[in-house]
């Protein structure tokens, strides 16, 4: 069975996490193992556990409440990797896809990013995000403004 990592940051349960829960039954059926990994407690755990979706905990906030440095939160996802061994890891951010960039890359695993949001970002940030197999942008305005700011135009797809 081929298998899929989901990556995200937070807890939290909504407009983009909504989305990516309702193609779930789709990418099942076509043959794909789920996991998701995220913060072991919110509203995404919840609904994960109501779906009976494999939950991977993960954390990238200390017990002090402040999220770990980047290197800190990449050594976090490369130990995941290893352990988890998936056939291609899904970033459901932006910011996700510039921290799991370098790391999916080293590792040699397929990666997709997905890029809801139009931020400008540094030179370093977007050779990050670059680093991913595949970039994908809910609209064309979204994948054309990183493009103009350096995103690999060959790389970045839209999907609706």
């Amino acid at each position: 069975m081929r298998d899929v990592l989901i990556i995200c940051e937070y807890p939290t349960l909504n407009g983009g996490e909504r989305s990516m829960l309702s193609t779930f039954s789709a990418i099942q059926a076509a043959g794909y193992r789920i996991r998701v990994a995220a913060p072991a407690v919110g509203d995404l755990a919840d609904e994960l556990r109501r779906r009976q979706v494999e939950h991977v905990p993960l954390e990238l906030v200390g017990a002090d409440g402040i999220r770990k440095d980047q290197a800190a939160a990449r050594e976090t996802i490369a130990e995941l990797l290893s352990a988890a061994q998936p056939g291609l890891v899904h970033a459901n951010s932006l910011s996700m896809g510039r921290l799991i960039g370098p790391v999916v890359a080293s590792h040699n695993i397929p990666s997709v990013a997905h890029i809801r949001d139009i931020v400008r970002l540094s030179k370093q940030a977007m050779d990050d995000v670059n680093q991913n197999t595949r970039l994908i942008a809910v609209s064309n305005a979204t994948r054309d403004a990183h493009v103009a700011n350096g995103l690999d135009a060959q790389k970045a797809h839209v999907v609706h």
